[in-house]
C-alpha cells in the first residue's frame, strides 16, 4: 500500500535516510527541515503518517504534532524521535497516542510500526493536498536532487 508520509527534521542526514527507507517500502515521502502550523486543514487528511523530531527549530515535536491536532489534523499516526527521553517526555507522547523512537533505532522497529500502521489505512481513503500549495515552507527538494546544503 502506498502511504503518505510527512518527516520533519532539521538533519539533512536523518531526513534522507527516512525518506530512503520509507520510499524502500513504496511510500510517498515529503521530507521538512522543520515543522509548520498547517492552518490550511481543509478537513481531508494530508498524510498518513507523520514522523518528527523531538527538537525543531521552532519548539519541540511532541507540541507540534499537538498543533496540528488543534488546527484540525486528522492524522493518527504521528511519532517522535529522540536521541533520549526525559520520563516526563515519554509520557506525555504516549497519553497524546504518539508513537516514540529512541535514537539510533533498527530499521526492524521502525518496519513493526508501519507494518501496523499500513493494517490501520483505508486502501481507498482519500488524502488532501492542500498543503503542497499553501504550507509555508516548501518540501526538501534537496532529497530529490542530491543537494544537500540547507536553506
Amino acid at each position: 500500500m502506498k502511504l503518505r508520509v510527512f518527516v520533519f527534521d532539521a538533519e539533512p542526514t536523518v531526513r534522507l535516510f527516512l525518506s530512503e527507507c520509507l520510499k524502500r517500502r513504496g511510500y510517498e515521502v515529503f521530507a521538512f527541515p522543520h515543522g509548520f502550523n498547517c492552518s490550511v486543514c481543509d478537513g481531508t487528511v494530508c498524510a498518513d503518517v507523520i514522523i518528527t523530531d523531538a527538537v525543531l527549530s521552532h519548539g519541540s515535536g511532541i507540541e507540534f504534532l499537538e498543533k496540528q491536532r488543534e488546527v484540525g489534523c486528522r492524522n493518527k499516526h504521528m511519532a517522535v524521535m529522540a536521541g533520549s527521553w526525559s520520563r516526563e517526555e515519554n509520557e506525555k507522547a504516549r497519553q497524546l497516542g504518539f508513537r516514540t523512537f529512541t535514537k539510533p533505532f533498527t530499521h526492524t522497529e521502525l518496519n513493526e510500526w508501519l507494518d501496523e500502521v499500513e493494517q490501520d489505512i483505508a486502501p481507498g481513503r482519500a488524502l488532501g493536498t492542500s498543503f503542497l500549495a499553501n504550507s509555508p515552507i516548501a518540501a526538501d527538494r534537496s532529497l530529490e536532487t542530491g543537494d544537500s546544503k540547507e536553506k
